[in-house]
């Protein structure tokens, strides 16, 4: 197996930049542990949630930038982070999968929660199937937040393709109490 870093920084919605900054911090810090991957959360790029931020052309183009401008920084390591895919004018919740310079996937988020503080469906595409991706020699599921909720989830799927690892990225918006609610 592989040493596996999260990275669970605290991402500022909107703040492609500062989140950008963070990124490459997480990685830098990834190497100097020693772990061979490092993941990030959802939507890592542009925050979570960045709700009608999506409907700018400028935010969704320096999405793209950063993501390539994060890209070469993973020589020697691979990655997996959160950010918005934009194909054929649909935008897609998906995790880039990166190893050693070079993008070797990305998965859409599949189910998308349109409930409470979640409005996905009105942004976002769903993705259409799970995939596998070979990182480090390990067959390895990749799915986000919502999948792994789910009856007949993409976990399942992956498992049935071989999967012997799965890595769901996820993020949730704070509101008061939160850090309570997640202890309990």
């Amino acid at each position: 197996m592989f040493t596996i870093l999260l990275a669970q920084i605290n991402t500022c919605v909107g703040d492609i930049d500062g989140n950008q900054a963070k990124i490459l911090n997480g990685i830098t810090l990834a190497r100097e542990k020693g772990a061979e991957v490092v993941v990030f959360p959802e939507l890592t790029i542009p925050g979570y949630p960045p709700k009608d931020l999506l409907m700018k052309k400028r935010f969704l183009q320096r999405n793209t930038k950063a993501l390539e401008e994060i890209i070469p920084h993973t020589r020697g390591i691979t990655a997996v982070l959160g950010f918005v895919d934009v194909q054929h004018g649909q935008l897609f919740n998906a995790a880039a999968v990166i190893h050693d310079g070079a993008l070797i996937g990305t998965q859409h988020k599949i189910h998308l929660p349109n409930y409470d503080v979640f409005d996905e469906k009105r942004y976002f595409t769903p993705g259409e199937k799970p995939l596998l991706f070979n990182i480090r020699g390990v067959k390895t599921g990749i799915n986000i937040c919502e999948d792994i909720w789910v009856a007949r989830s993409p976990v399942e799927i992956q498992a049935e393709m071989g999967a012997r690892l799965i890595i769901n990225i996820s993020a949730s918006p704070f509101h008061l109490g939160k850090i309570r609610e997640r202890r309990d």
